[in-house]
């Protein structure tokens, strides 16, 4: 009945994703399927956030895990909290996004659902990093030892998308550990250059090209 919307959200496309739930939501609604529900509630919630309304997307993905929660199901739980935890560090909660995101690895581990562990990772770093912009507005020591903690994150995203051949998610934490990096000063462009050139398709996508305008702003240096 609802064909997930993972790839869509994955490529950041909620316009794509937000019809499409609303549609399995109104069907759940009619017909009575809980778990469907909660599907439909979580993934609008996620596409409302992305288009311009955070905290109502937030309370809607919140309402749509509890209620998943309820029918007892477990698959895909941990990619619906690495969601969550991502909208939550958007929005400044990143210190729930924190628990969150640990949440989801924890129980990712548990369930054996590896196969969402670089996502789920790459959030992780995302966090440390606003986390990290936070911290360097206290004291240098603060942030560094954040930043110190993002990089071991990002190491292990890139190792765990390898083995899975996942490039997609090789290129999300790519971007997050430039992001990051970027605050300091010391990008490492040649990392982010070489994930970017991987790829032979889907330079329209929203990731790529935020990876294009990225590498655009700071061009590789020439040797004489």
């Amino acid at each position: 009945m609802h064909v997930s919307a993972q790839p869509y959200q994955l490529l950041g496309e909620p316009s794509l994703v937000y019809e499409p739930a609303k549609d399995a939501l109104a069907l759940a609604d009619e017909y009575g399927f809980a778990v469907w529900r909660a599907h439909g509630l979580i993934e609008r919630g996620w596409a409302l956030a992305e288009l311009g309304s955070p905290q109502d997307g937030i309370e809607m993905m919140k309402k749509g895990l509890a209620e998943y929660e309820a029918t007892g199901a477990k698959l895909r739980s941990p990619y619906f909290l690495g969601l969550l935890a991502d909208q939550l560090g958007k929005t400044g909660r990143v210190v729930e996004g924190l628990t969150v995101i640990t949440d989801a690895i924890t129980l990712a581990q548990n369930t054996g659902e590896g196969y969402g562990l670089p996502e789920l990772h790459r959030i992780k770093l995302f966090l440390k990093s606003r986390l990290s912009q936070s911290a360097k507005l206290l004291s240098d020591s603060p942030a560094l030892e954040t930043v110190s903690q993002a990089r071991a994150c990002f190491a292990e995203t890139l190792e765990t998308s390898k083995q899975q051949g996942a490039r997609w998610r090789q290129l999300k934490a790519a971007l997050s550990v430039y992001r990051l990096e970027m605050q300091y000063g010391r990008p490492d462009r040649a990392q982010l250059a070489e994930m970017y050139s991987s790829f032979t398709e889907g330079h329209e996508t929203a990731d790529l090209k935020e990876a294009k305008a990225l590498l655009d702003a700071v061009p590789s240096r020439s040797t004489d």
